[in-house]
Protein backbone atom coordinates (compact mmCIF):
# COMPACT_ATOMS: atom_id res chain seq x y z
CA UNK A 1 0.00 0.00 0.00
CA UNK A 2 1.24 3.50 -0.98
CA UNK A 3 0.21 6.24 1.53
CA UNK A 4 -0.22 9.81 -0.68
CA UNK A 5 0.03 12.83 1.74
CA UNK A 6 -1.49 15.98 -0.50
CA UNK A 7 -0.99 19.38 0.42
CA UNK A 8 -3.79 21.40 -1.34
CA UNK A 9 -4.58 25.00 -1.11
CA UNK A 10 -1.19 25.79 -0.03
CA UNK A 11 0.28 28.66 -1.82
CA UNK A 12 3.86 28.70 -2.89
CA UNK A 13 4.55 25.00 -1.24
CA UNK A 14 7.45 23.46 -2.10
CA UNK A 15 6.04 19.89 -2.28
CA UNK A 16 2.59 19.40 -3.12
CA UNK A 17 3.05 15.12 -2.78
CA UNK A 18 4.88 13.02 -0.65
CA UNK A 19 4.25 9.25 -0.52
CA UNK A 20 5.49 6.84 1.75
CA UNK A 21 5.75 3.32 0.57
CA UNK A 22 5.18 0.37 1.37
CA UNK A 23 3.09 0.78 4.56
CA UNK A 24 2.97 -1.30 6.25
CA UNK A 25 6.63 -1.78 5.76
CA UNK A 26 9.51 -4.25 7.31
CA UNK A 27 12.66 -3.35 6.22
CA UNK A 28 13.06 -0.11 4.54
CA UNK A 29 10.86 2.79 4.20
CA UNK A 30 10.92 4.82 0.72
CA UNK A 31 9.61 8.74 0.94
CA UNK A 32 8.94 10.06 -2.64
CA UNK A 33 8.52 13.46 -3.19
CA UNK A 34 7.27 15.33 -6.38
CA UNK A 35 9.97 18.39 -6.27
CA UNK A 36 13.28 17.06 -4.26
CA UNK A 37 15.35 18.16 -6.50
CA UNK A 38 18.47 20.06 -5.08
CA UNK A 39 16.86 20.99 -2.20
CA UNK A 40 18.02 20.18 1.56
CA UNK A 41 15.57 17.74 3.45
CA UNK A 42 15.59 16.52 7.34
CA UNK A 43 13.70 13.76 7.99
CA UNK A 44 12.88 12.10 11.43
CA UNK A 45 10.89 9.04 12.16
CA UNK A 46 9.20 9.04 15.81
CA UNK A 47 7.48 6.56 17.95
CA UNK A 48 3.54 7.23 18.94
CA UNK A 49 5.43 8.33 22.42
CA UNK A 50 7.13 10.87 20.85
CA UNK A 51 10.52 9.68 21.06
CA UNK A 52 12.56 9.58 18.12
CA UNK A 53 13.96 6.38 16.55
CA UNK A 54 15.54 7.73 13.28
CA UNK A 55 17.38 10.87 12.84
CA UNK A 56 17.69 12.87 9.33
CA UNK A 57 21.59 11.34 9.19
CA UNK A 58 19.93 7.68 8.85
CA UNK A 59 18.60 8.49 5.12
CA UNK A 60 19.73 7.73 1.89
CA UNK A 61 19.15 10.08 -1.26
CA UNK A 62 18.43 7.20 -4.08
CA UNK A 63 17.08 9.37 -6.99
CA UNK A 64 16.30 13.10 -7.46
CA UNK A 65 12.73 12.50 -5.65
CA UNK A 66 13.09 9.56 -3.17
CA UNK A 67 14.54 8.80 -0.21
CA UNK A 68 15.39 5.12 1.55
CA UNK A 69 15.37 4.79 4.89
CA UNK A 70 16.23 1.46 6.59
CA UNK A 71 13.63 0.60 9.25
CA UNK A 72 14.68 -2.86 10.04
CA UNK A 73 15.31 -2.07 13.53
CA UNK A 74 12.72 -0.54 14.58
CA UNK A 75 10.04 -3.14 16.54
CA UNK A 76 6.36 -3.62 14.91
CA UNK A 77 4.08 -0.52 15.23
CA UNK A 78 2.77 2.72 14.19
CA UNK A 79 5.28 5.60 13.86
CA UNK A 80 5.34 9.33 12.57
CA UNK A 81 7.33 10.78 9.85
CA UNK A 82 8.35 13.98 9.58
CA UNK A 83 10.00 15.45 6.87
CA UNK A 84 11.36 19.18 6.81
CA UNK A 85 11.98 20.99 3.53
CA UNK A 86 13.32 24.00 3.50
CA UNK A 87 10.89 26.06 5.78
CA UNK A 88 8.02 23.26 5.64
CA UNK A 89 7.29 20.54 7.72
CA UNK A 90 5.16 17.73 6.72
CA UNK A 91 4.11 14.86 8.73
CA UNK A 92 2.38 11.56 8.08
CA UNK A 93 1.85 8.27 9.51
CA UNK A 94 3.49 5.03 8.72
CA UNK A 95 3.01 1.29 9.75
CA UNK A 96 6.37 -1.28 10.88
CA UNK A 97 5.29 -4.77 10.85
Amino acid sequence: MVVTIQFTGVSNSVVQSIKLFPNPADQFLIVELDNLSGREIIMEIFDLNGKQVISAVEKQIINDNALSVDISDLPAGIFVVKLIVGAEVYVGKVEIF
